[in-house]
């Protein structure tokens, strides 16, 4: 956040070197993270000013993101000498980090292809997201109004004769039966977006369980008010 570079661009940035020099994810990390840091300081600023006319602040004072100053660097790149080349790189990578500064230039077109490519698949996934927050809330008003209908049931037993007892067993062992088909399908799973997929198709089954949960109910009570009365 600090260098202005959204996750996308760092993890295509991650994703360019490792293809470049098969080197570990962790290690690239660390590679630019080093390099991010030393972009921030004078020699670097100067550097970049002196050697590639690239300004590390905007206009009105503030530090530009090292995304931007690492794309206009490197579309300046081929037209310097080896000499502005390497100036640059020490200073704004020093030795330790040197390779990974010039592979990163001399490959930012991977890096712009990559982080496009990420940006189009968040947008995707946010209408998947959408989408499915529509079913969700859909579903889950079917399941409310089961519950309401299941509650009015209840209220009519009652009145008509069914104990507070027989209910309790009756809602118990529905609600169980729900819980545990819900815990077997979500514990299946490995991924948090598994886990509500699997929700989104259960809500379904658990309509359908409250439903008749309900009718069962309004049978026993239909049974118990009819039923004989016994001194």
């Amino acid at each position: 956040k600090l260098t202005g570079t959204d996750v996308a661009q760092t993890a295509a940035m991650v994703a360019t070197l490792r293809e470049a020099t098969q080197r570990s994810a962790k290690e690239i990390g660390t590679a630019l993270r080093s390099i991010f840091i030393q972009m921030r300081r004078p020699q670097a600023i100067l550097a970049l000013r002196g050697f590639a006319g690239v300004e590390t602040y905007e206009t009105e004072g503030g530090i530009r993101p090292t995304i931007d100053i690492l794309a206009q660097l490197a579309a300046k790149w081929d037209t310097l000498s080896e000499v502005q080349r390497h100036n640059l790189a020490i200073a704004n990578a020093q030795i330790f980090r040197y390779n990974e500064f010039v592979v990163l230039l001399e490959k930012f077109g991977r890096v712009l292809e990559l982080t496009n490519i990420a940006y189009r698949s968040q947008g995707y996934t946010q209408q998947e997201i959408s989408l499915f927050t529509q079913s969700l809330q859909a579903r889950l008003a079917a399941l409310s109004a089961e519950f309401q209908n299941l509650a009015f049931s209840l209220a009519d037993s009652t009145t008509r004769g069914l104990t507070l007892s027989n209910v309790a067993k009756f809602i118990i062992e529905g609600l169980t039966n729900i819980l545990a088909g819900f815990r077997a399908a979500t514990g299946a799973s490995g991924s948090f977006a598994s886990s509500l997929q699997t929700l989104l198709l259960l809500l379904p089954v658990v309509v359908v369980g409250l439903a008749r949960l309900k009718a069962s109910l309004d049978a026993i009570a239909v049974s118990v008010a009819i039923a004989p009365q016994w001194d």
